[in-house]
């Protein structure tokens, strides 16, 4: 990674400003054995948000060799959009991202982040964290936020956990600004968030949503 580093958004363990590629440190990301170098390995997806970045890498489980995925972040946390559970200023090391039980988030099979939020994919099923000043967390609320929420859906897409329908047959996820998407495995494509320029394609501009509906 490289350009501005002022909120330790390069992963390099300082925050100088960088011109020149620099590697991203592991921080909570496990070494593999013989690892020749303390950079991440084993990614599959990167994606950044305005002042933090993340990486889903696989890590390996010692006890049958086998591997699961994990969404790692870093950089700015202000809102709590490194899924720590908390709003600690910046981290200049990775992190793991983490549910509301503050276990870590598993399987993961995408990320994108907004401008203050990022999105997580799992299996199915959506994470969002961060700032939620326009919605865009999808958990029918509004409002500052430090923990990780499955994003709720409208009742096609959903099913009822005590009394609230959660979000699933996610295939796709991005974000942008206040907004965040996701398309299903049937294309179906659901928006929440900030609709003030017409970002969610309701045909209005203004007033937008709190829970995914269909686009």
């Amino acid at each position: 990674a490289w350009g501005a580093n002022d909120k330790g958004q390069l992963g390099n363990e300082k925050t100088v400003n960088s011109s020149v590629p620099a590697q991203v440190f592991n921080g909570e990301f496990p070494l593999p054995e013989n690892a020749r170098s303390r950079g991440i390995s084993q990614v599959v997806d990167i994606a950044a948000g305005r002042d933090h970045a993340m990486a889903v890498a696989y890590q390996k489980n010692a006890a049958d060799n086998s591997y699961t995925a994990y969404a790692y972040l870093w950089g700015d946390n202000t809102y709590g959009q490194l899924g720590t559970g908390c709003t600690t200023g910046i981290s200049t090391s990775l992190v793991l991202a983490r549910n509301g039980d503050k276990a870590p988030i598993a399987n993961v099979t995408g990320v994108d982040g907004g401008v203050y939020h990022t999105v997580i994919r799992q299996m199915d099923q959506v994470y969002a964290m961060g700032t939620n000043l326009g919605g865009q967390l999808g958990n029918g609320k509004t409002g500052a936020n430090d923990n990780s929420y499955i994003i709720q859906g409208e009742a096609a897409h959903g099913k009822n956990v005590n009394g609230t329908a959660l979000l699933t047959h996610a295939a796709l996820v991005a974000a942008g600004g206040d907004r965040t998407y996701v398309m299903t495995d049937d294309g179906i494509l659901l928006a929440v968030g900030d609709n003030t320029q017409g970002y969610l394609g309701m045909g209005s501009f203004g007033a937008g949503q709190l829970t995914l509906e269909p686009r």
